[in-house]
């Protein structure tokens, strides 16, 4: 057998800047520019896997809605402190049941029960599962070292990098004594800081975050998870988020960046250089290592034949 490579196509650049999706659409740029001519230019959509019971987006999407209400109610730290233990068991409960029956309401939208999916025996757990996480959660926020009060969540907001104009979604921002905000994503598995680093953010949700406004000083998930103990993974000085937010800025980057600001530009400069790829109508198959792990689009891109392209003895021998 002999494979034959042939000349790639001439891009196809956008005509005029568009609306095309978040954070998601910087993301699989970094990730591969196929990906993201796949995703945003022609609109295809990831295959979803069948699922028994609730799905981890799923119940990602409980505790989202659960943790606004929640923190709709709460506001600060000092309403925080001064929450009874019996008040505050309330107030989870009301509101896990709350966004477990908003996330039923948008399943049913789109036609299907998730709750008659689950069975009731899962139902009732997973409602259970979410109180003590959220629980667990809310003595994690009691342990922050900084005062702070909860200024916006889950608005929409535009932002426009190279022409290309992106709607984000902060889950919520917290503001200090000091004026100096933190942004907040919630997570039930959060990857590592590292991963906002680079050249190619593999993460770059928070970092595009973090250029909405210059009083945005740091940067963490909050993650939630039914098997490990609750936490932030952040990036930023003197947040009071964790025991390791005392180091500078240069050692939590490992010398990338001294400064805040210093960071914010980097950040500036790599996210423009991969709107400019994608609105250029970039779409190579150069997938970054791990890009290809959980893709579904390797039919379509054909990442595995181009790799017997480039090395014809892959293929072995036919006898």
């Amino acid at each position: 057998m002999q494979v034959e490579p042939t000349p790639e196509d001439p891009s196809l650049p956008l005509e005029t800047p568009e609306t095309a999706g978040g954070s998601s659409l910087i993301r699989d740029q970094a990730a591969c520019p196929f990906r993201a001519f796949a995703r945003h230019r022609l609109n295809l959509p990831s295959l979803q896997p069948t699922v028994i019971g609730i799905s981890a987006s799923e119940r990602g999407a409980i505790l989202h809605e659960a943790l606004f209400r929640l923190w709709r109610r709460i506001e600060s730290s000092d309403k925080l402190s001064a929450l009874l233990s019996a008040d505050e068991q309330d107030l989870v409960e009301a509101a896990v049941s709350d966004a477990m029956q908003h996330t039923e309401s948008a399943c049913e939208a789109r036609g299907y029960s998730l709750r008659e999916r689950a069975g009731s025996a899962c139902w009732q757990l997973e409602q259970q599962v979410c109180v003590d996480l959220l629980r667990q959660w809310l003595r994690r926020e009691r342990e922050r070292s900084a005062s702070f009060r909860v200024v916006e969540m889950e608005q929409n907001q535009t932002l426009r990098v190279e022409g290309l104009s992106l709607t984000l979604r902060p889950d919520r921002i917290d503001e200090f004594e000091d004026g100096r905000r933190a942004v907040i994503d919630y997570k039930t598995r959060a990857p590592s800081r590292t991963r906002w680093l680079g050249e190619r953010p593999q993460e770059p949700q928070l970092p595009l975050y973090s250029l909405l406004d210059s009083s945005i000083q740091g940067i963490a998930y909050a993650e939630l998870s039914a098997t490990d103990p609750v936490k932030f993974v952040a990036l930023g000085e003197d947040l009071g988020l964790l025991t390791g937010d005392g180091k500078s800025l240069e050692q939590q980057t490992r010398g990338i960046a001294a400064t805040w600001p210093e960071l914010v530009a980097q950040w500036e400069a790599s996210l423009q250089r991969l709107a400019v790829e994608f609105m250029a109508g970039a779409a190579t198959v150069t997938p970054q290592p791990g890009a290809c792990d959980y893709c579904d689009l390797a039919s379509l891109c054909r990442i595995n034949e181009l790799s017997i392209s480039a090395d014809p003895e892959a293929l072995g021998d036919p006898t």
